[in-house]
């Protein structure tokens, strides 16, 4: 994986390329439409592409490691934007997607893009969005039945006990081990 720094001055020409990609998609898309997508270039100071080479490396690493991976540095990207006091998220899109994106990072042919990453300033009048639910993705037994939920503080295990966060690497190692 790589990030690819779309550097302020080359942001009228992604607008331009979001705009293109658009239009060709939707013959029928007013200008109102067009503006928008143009607009997305424009709505962080600091805009960059994630790329991930899925196909040209020349040792044995699954896709699915590779695309993991390079969440793992998208997310130590956000968190130090955000320990710097800065507003940070990843976007992406139907234009993230087409060639003209692909040639205006110059990605060679075994590069996909992955996400944006936006850093700026964040607008505090935005409302929130929704999230997903831990209790429905973090499963603790075997027939997927009993959720845990992990907290910043606590580890709620499916019978209801708590234990502090200090001692839940513990626990979870233990009770692992415990299992085998």
């Amino acid at each position: 994986w790589r990030f690819i720094v779309c550097p302020p001055n080359r942001r009228e020409n992604l607008a331009q390329v979001f705009a293109q990609i658009l239009i060709e998609r939707d013959s029928q898309a007013t200008e109102r439409q067009i503006e928008d997508a143009r607009a997305k270039a424009f709505r962080s100071p600091f805009l960059m592409l994630v790329a991930v080479n899925l196909r040209g490396l020349d040792f044995a690493i699954p896709a699915s490691e590779r695309i993991v991976s390079a969440g793992c540095a998208i997310q130590n990207v956000l968190l130090m934007a955000h320990a710097m006091g800065y507003g940070a998220g990843p976007t992406s899109g139907q234009a993230m997607y087409a060639p003209q994106v692909k040639n205006f990072f110059k990605l060679n042919a075994d590069e996909d893009p992955l996400c944006f990453i936006s850093i700026g300033t964040p607008d505090r009048s935005k409302p929130g969005q929704p999230r997903m639910v831990p209790t429905d993705s973090v499963i603790c037994d075997e027939d997927r039945s009993a959720p845990c939920f992990i907290s910043c503080s606590k580890l709620v295990l499916p019978n209801s006990s708590t234990v502090d966060s200090t001692d839940a690497s513990a626990l979870l190692i233990d009770q692992s081990i415990s299992e085998l």
